[in-house]
């Protein structure tokens, strides 16, 4: 192999090829590295708002929580038992409505979450950014961060309605470590579910268990044994089932469009790079006259499609810094209603982005740098 320091010379002297490689590569890489900070945000956007000590109680065989409907008889049961072994819980109303987007024509379904007085000892992530806190027994509500942004009429002292020709005043904007919970809009619970005429039930109790004042497994069994027909599980899990529907459907759009784009961005370099080496079989002539193998030459052209495509990697990385500027309003189909999801980068993406950059320039250097080293003559006699 030729020294290290000619290969650079020799990329940085034939600048415009280097270039249009280098240009070719960072498109692909640009692409597939967006497509894994918007699967890890999804990720972080749902598991992030969930306590890892968190259980979450639902009616039996609820895939989601729009789906669970726990009557205000089975709740004072279980509450009982927590209550009995000083566990802080927290119970919920959820139902979703179309709201209309900002800037844009169209709209989305938010989640509406009432909940029990005991929220804002539950959810202590929860921040105030504009207004106030809602008085839960009356008609107020507070949007999330998110949802302010990008919905229309969501302003602090602007008017929603909701239900049967009942309205609520917005009080106030919160953030929750850009968590899900950005995504939706928290009322009392009394007044969301007489405003959806839906009285009497709820949708989960959720309680923390970190003090482990009573085993998992012991109040599943006590609730069985009532027969209450209710599931207890690990929020963490119940939430993980929902956002893994998600995550396959994005992963599948994915695979298609890198697909594509692959194929495409290989057929480009592969084309641009066989034009590079047969414009060097002087170059190569030279090469073998001086002594060196086959092996030698070859490897030298591998050095540098592999250099060519780190660069490339490096480029499409860079670029995608600017992503996390930006959000886009995405269907959840667990839930069923629009959650805002950004761009989230982190080393693991940066380093399987690059190497994915240099794994293309080896294959697109590969098989031009072997056919015309080892055939240079005809090469010689058609280009040269």
């Amino acid at each position: 192999m030729l020294p290290l320091s000619y290969i650079l010379n020799g990329l940085t002297t034939r600048y415009k090829t280097t270039i249009s490689l280098v240009l070719t590569i960072s498109v692909l890489v640009f692409m597939v590295t967006a497509l894994q900070m918007f699967s890890n945000s999804i990720q972080e956007v749902i598991v992030s708002s969930i306590s890892p000590n968190s259980m979450i109680v639902t009616s039996q065989n609820a895939t989601n929580e729009m789906s669970s409907v726990i009557s205000d008889d089975q709740l004072d049961i279980a509450k009982q038992y927590l209550s009995a072994n000083q566990i802080a819980f927290n119970e919920n109303f959820v139902i979703i409505k179309y709201f209309k987007h900002k800037n844009i024509t169209g709209g989305g379904n938010i989640t509406i979450r009432g909940q029990s007085p005991t929220v804002f000892e539950y959810f202590t992530k929860l921040k105030i950014v504009e207004g106030r806190l809602p008085v839960l027994s009356e008609n107020e509500v507070i949007v999330g961060k998110k949802v302010a942004e990008r919905f229309q009429n969501m302003e602090v002292g602007d008017v929603l309605e909701f239900g049967n020709q009942n309205f609520v005043s917005i009080v106030g904007i919160f953030e929750s470590e850009n968590n899900s919970h950005e995504s939706e809009i928290w009322g009392g619970i009394e007044p969301v579910r007489l405003a959806f005429g839906r009285n009497a039930v709820v949708s989960t109790l959720r309680f923390d268990n970190k003090g482990e004042h009573i085993h998992n497994a012991q109040l599943s069994q006590i609730l069985t044994e009532q027969g209450l027909k209710l599931d207890l599980v690990k929020e963490q899990d119940f939430i993980n089932k929902q956002a893994q529907i998600l995550k396959i459907f994005i992963r599948i759009i994915g695979v298609v469009l890198c697909t594509f784009i692959s194929v495409t961005a290989l057929i480009v370099s592969h084309s641009i790079f066989t034009g590079y080496v047969v414009n060097r079989c002087k170059e190569i002539e030279i090469y073998r006259k001086i002594g060196f193998t086959n092996t030698a030459i070859i490897s030298t052209f591998i050095i540098e499609s592999i250099i060519l495509g780190a660069l490339g990697g490096i480029a499409g990385v860079i670029l995608s810094f600017i992503l996390p500027f930006f959000s886009i309003s995405v269907f959840n189909i667990s839930s069923y209603s629009q959650l805002v999801v950004g761009f989230s980068i982190n080393a693991q993406i940066v380093l399987i982005s690059i190497l994915i950059g240099m794994l293309v320039g080896l294959i697109s250097g590969l098989v031009p740098s072997i056919k015309i080293s080892r055939n240079y003559n005809n090469y010689l006699t058609d280009y040269v």
